[in-house]
C-alpha cells in the first residue's frame, strides 16, 4: 500500500508539471477568452483539467487551444493510463509467491522491457 501512495504522489506531481507546461502553451489563449474564465485564473483551470485528465474524468470543459496544448494533453493522457496499469502491476506483483522485495522502479523497468515492443 505504501508503493502504491508513493506511486500515486508521483503522479500527481506529473499533473502539475503537466498543467504548468499546459499554461505555458495555452494560458495566454484562455486568459483572453470571450466566454469567461471558470476560476480565477487561467492556471487554476489548466491545473483542474490536468486533475481530471490524471484521473479519466474529463467532462469536456475545458479543451486545449493550440496543437502543442493538444499533445501536452495527449501525453499527460498516456501518462495517466500507464499509472492505472502500473498501480495494478505494484500490487499484483508484491502478492506474487516467492518474490523478492517489489519496488516501483522495478515494477517500471519489467514493463518496460514486457510492453515496449508493442510500441515498435
Amino acid at each position: 500500500l505504501v508503493l502504491v501512495a508513493q506511486a500515486y504522489v508521483f503522479h500527481l506531481l506529473l499533473s502539475f508539471i503537466w498543467a504548468a507546461l499546459f499554461y505555458a502553451v495555452d494560458g495566454k489563449q484562455w486568459e483572453e477568452a470571450e466566454d469567461g474564465s471558470i476560476g480565477a485564473s487561467a492556471f487554476d483551470e489548466a491545473l483542474w483539467m490536468m486533475f481530471c485528465v490524471a484521473h479519466q474524468l474529463t467532462f469536456g470543459e475545458f479543451t486545449p487551444g493550440t496543437e502543442a496544448g493538444r499533445a501536452i494533453v495527449c501525453l499527460a493522457a498516456f501518462e495517466a493510463y500507464w499509472f492505472q496499469v502500473m498501480a495494478m502491476a505494484l500490487v499484483l506483483v508484491s502478492q506474487l509467491a516467492g518474490e523478492r522485495r517489489v519496488t516501483i522502479l522495478g515494477v517500471c523497468q519489467r514493463f518496460l522491457k514486457l510492453a515496449w515492443p508493442s510500441f515498435v
